[in-house]
Formats: structure tokens, sequence, C-alpha cells
């Protein structure tokens, strides 16, 4: 069987099976393997999410919320909110201005960093960003790119 996805929620992974011709139950052993290849491929579009985040929140302003996103080995897409009513409408400039800046992070090639800290460490951390909607576990891994 084949896992085609996979959502972590504090310590618990929830699974997305393809392929599944045989039964399991509750308490049954498995063995579980990382496609490491697959995720070496996702692993540049999902720092991009947060390289996305960070440059539509600097051009359009600090109310812009991620509300979701794909993050594929060829592509991801960011869902997010802005009310043009009350924000003002998306142009061309904004669009240049955030590609130039998500562009600019990636010539640069950040290092990424992770560390894991106790929760309340990580609530004591300027400039951190949580996850919408995420309860974290304690200790929680943080990560900062550059």
């Amino acid at each position: 069987m084949q896992c085609s996805n996979f959502w972590r929620f504090c310590t618990s992974y929830w699974f997305s099976l393809s392929g599944v011709t045989d039964k399991f139950s509750v308490g049954d052993k498995v063995t579980c393997k990382v496609d490491y290849d697959r995720q070496t491929l996702i692993a540049p579009n999902h720092t991009c999410t947060h390289m996305l985040n960070h440059a539509l929140r600097k051009v359009l302003g600090n109310h812009v919320d991620q509300k979701g996103s794909i993050v594929l080995p060829e592509k991801l897409r960011f869902d997010f909110y802005h009310d043009p009513n009350r924000d003002g409408a998306i142009n061309a400039d904004h669009l240049r201005k955030i590609e130039s800046i998500v562009n600019e992070q990636i010539k640069s090639e950040f290092d990424v960093y992770s560390k894991e800290v106790t929760l309340a460490e990580a609530k004591h951390i300027n400039g951190l960003r949580a996850v919408f909607g995420e309860v974290y576990p304690d200790p929680v891994r943080v990560v900062a790119i550059g």
C-alpha cells in the first residue's frame, strides 16, 4: 500500500492511503517508510510557502493570514485572506514586489534551521509565527530561515 499524503496533529499522524488491498485494524503492527526522493522534491516548495507568506505580509500588510496550502514536488498553492474592500485590491505592482521578495530569498540560498524548544520558550521568540488553527505539542519544533 502507498500513503499518498499525511497530516500531523500534535503527536498523532493521520495518513491517506491508496492501493490498499489488505485490511488492518487498530493494534496491528505496520512498517512505514518515507519516500525521501519525493520528500527532497517537496521540501523547497514547502519552504517557499513560508517565504511567500512573509512577502505577502510585507507588501500587503500584517492582516494577511494563511488559510491553507498544497505542497507538491512540482508546485505549491498558497491560500490566504486579504479583504480588497477593507485593505485595497491587489494590483500588478504588489505582485511584482511579492515575486521579487521571494525570488531574492531563493537566490540568497538561506540555510534552514530547526530546534526543539518548550512551548513557553517558543511563545517568547520575537517574530515567531504560528500556523493557523494549529495546536502545538510541548516541546515544539521551531524552524527559522536565514
